[in-house]
């Protein structure tokens, strides 16, 4: 878990910005601009047809299908977490970013980098 915390964190700072289609958070931008989540999808298993299906509802089989097929093993706690990283990516203006994963971190892992 510990391993796609960091690449999703290292994905948001480095970016800087979100992955949006006009006022919409996506998973993966025509741009190029992927998401918390989009981040761990590859192009291999991205659809357009993900687009809407939030990670919450992590009994969406094209989602999961999608995240497994990149590598990504989901149990709850990891799909947690996912949601937590989701929700920064489209709730906290970007600037704000690395004070909320390091506080997501140290919630998680007990510290922060």
């Amino acid at each position: 878990m510990r391993e796609i915390f960091d690449k999703v964190k290292t994905h948001l700072l480095a970016q800087g910005e979100r992955a949006l289609e006009g006022s919409m958070c996506v998973y993966h931008a025509q741009s190029g601009l992927k998401c918390a989540v989009g981040c761990l999808i590859t192009e291999e298993a991205y659809s357009e047809a993900l687009e809407g299906d939030t990670i919450d509802t992590a009994d969406d089989l094209g989602l999961r299908a999608a995240l497994e097929a990149s590598g990504i093993s989901l149990d709850r706690t990891t799909i947690n977490m996912l949601f937590r990283l989701q929700s920064i990516h489209d709730n906290v203006y970007p600037p704000d970013w690395v004070n909320e994963l390091d506080n997501l971190e140290a919630d998680l892992f007990g510290d922060a980098e």
